[in-house]
């Protein structure tokens, strides 16, 4: 699940809400972040779910072809969230395992 750390862009992502003009606000649909890679590719990812891991924030992100992307996040005040990659090993299974917690529950129900 190592690979799964994501695209190692350490960019500012923002919230698009497919031009539904909600203003943010969740109806129905899921977030999409689209990430600028470091070839200035950008890919757009569903935001899957965020939770939290010893005070920190994390956010799983989907891609098209179904790809898990994990960070940390921080929010910017009015400019969105900066996502941080995940660089230690041991921070990095013990998120995953939560998030493989958090996600396994909700495909049961």
């Amino acid at each position: 699940m190592k690979d799964n750390k994501g695209c190692n862009c350490n960019h500012n992502h923002d919230h698009n809400h497919d031009g539904c003009n909600c203003d943010g606000d969740n109806h129905g649909h899921h977030k999409v972040i689209h990430l600028t890679l470091e070839d200035n590719s950008t890919i757009d990812c569903t935001v899957i779910g965020e939770f939290d891991v010893d005070k920190k924030n994390y956010i799983a992100l989907l891609t098209e072809d179904e790809r898990v992307f994990i960070y940390e996040y921080k929010n910017k005040n009015d400019k969105g969230i900066e996502l941080l990659n995940i660089e230690n090993e041991d921070e990095f299974n013990l998120v995953s395992e939560r998030f493989n917690e958090l996600f396994n529950q909700e495909e049961g129900e």
